[in-house]
């Protein structure tokens, strides 16, 4: 069988559960045993299948059958995929939301505290909540939002230092 991620566990755990020898082969050794068997380069389900079970044909006595990981660390695998993924999608976000300042608030982010590790204490994100919509932003004076400003870091104690440049 070739590993493809979480999409063959189900029938890989029904098989062993059922007693039958089942050896996961390399990708990357396989798609080296295919352009060894043929110089055609299709490739479809059917194609990859019949491969797969040649390569176990001459390669039977080398073959080596899969052990099933303890279902804690299979777990953990699993929960650390999750995270993973959940990482990758607030980077992405975070990013987002740079580049949508850089757009809208461009002078801001020099004005405002920004890329704390903790987010909880972040002036910029927690100024870009109130003040999404950079029209709103122009109605105030200048005295008005410096003290919205310095107003929204006492909550979450966040040090503001305003300087007039």
């Amino acid at each position: 069988m070739e590993p493809t991620g979480k999409y063959n566990l189900p029938i890989l755990y029904t098989l062993k559960a059922n007693g039958y020898f089942v050896s996961l082969v390399n990708p990357l050794k396989m798609k080296q045993f295919c352009r060894l068997l043929s110089f055609r380069k299709a490739k479809n389900d059917q194609i990859d299948a019949k491969q797969i079970v040649e390569d176990g044909l001459i390669y039977w006595r080398t073959l080596e059958n899969y052990n099933l990981d303890d279902r804690n660390y299979q777990e953990l695998k699993h929960l650390n995929r999750y995270h993973q993924h959940h990482i990758e999608l607030r980077i992405c976000q975070i990013n987002f939301i740079d580049r949508i300042i850089d757009q809208t608030f461009r002078v801001i982010k020099k004005l405002i505290l920004h890329g704390s590790q903790d987010f909880s204490k972040d002036k910029l994100l927690d100024f870009l909540e109130k003040w999404w919509d950079k029209d709103k932003v122009l109605e105030l004076s200048e005295e008005e939002l410096v003290k919205k400003i310095s107003n929204l870091g006492k909550r979450k104690e966040i040090p503001f230092e305003y300087t007039k440049g």
